[in-house]
């Protein structure tokens, strides 16, 4: 269960869990269990119709959030031939799906190659936002090239305000993720730095 995302709903948690480009059972993305108690679970197969035909395609970290009588999963695709991965959003009326891609495309504010990790949170006067990780090429004094934090509000819980602020960018040495990383996709070689997840 990579990147688990966990929701309590009626009385029952549901976990959503990377599954790559593997499909479950029932031919679906991201594993789907079900507890009452956090400690005993039940399997019920996968969350996301695929959206795309390409079996190569990845699929990772899905977040999943309920408003409004909708569920919204939040999740990152992509992968080796296209060199990028965007954020997406499917729905679902029920905690364990089965969810269908919204047909949404979470653009970050400066196009980035990748994007990944969404996080949603909901302020204290409803205002929701979206804190997501992306590739930052460029360094400065005190910063690092490599993934980091951002964040940007939602329009609507499928739409992106187009105005990301960086949370926290890689500073010390002891995030480094792999020295001397060629990355084609930029036509370069970088002391890449990682910081990915966040949860509130």
């Amino acid at each position: 269960m990579p990147d688990p995302s966990v929701i309590r709903h009626k009385g029952f948690y549901y976990a959503f869990g990377t599954t790559g480009n593997a499909r479950t059972s029932d031919g679906r993305i991201f594993t789907t269990l079900r507890s009452r108690d956090l400690v005993e679970w039940e399997k019920l197969g996968g969350a996301l119709v695929p959206p795309s035909l390409n079996r190569r395609c990845q699929y990772w970290a899905p977040e999943v959030i309920y408003s409004r009588g909708t569920f919204y999963l939040y999740y990152s695709m992509g992968g080796v031939e296209t060199e990028k991965f965007e954020l997406r959003v499917a729905t679902s009326r029920r905690p364990e799906g089965p969810y269908e891609d919204s047909g949404a495309r979470l653009v970050d504010c400066e196009s980035n190659r990748f994007t990944i990790d969404a996080f949603p949170f909901k302020d204290d006067d409803g205002q929701w936002y979206i804190f997501y990780a992306r590739n930052f090429t460029n360094s400065a004094p005190g910063e690092h090239p490599g993934t980091a934090l951002v964040v940007d509000r939602l329009l609507d819980m499928t739409r992106l305000a187009g105005d990301c602020r960086v949370v926290v960018r890689a500073r010390f040495d002891w995030t480094l993720y792999e020295a001397n990383r060629r990355m084609d996709v930029y036509d370069a070689t970088f002391d890449w730095h990682t910081i990915e997840r966040i949860c509130c």
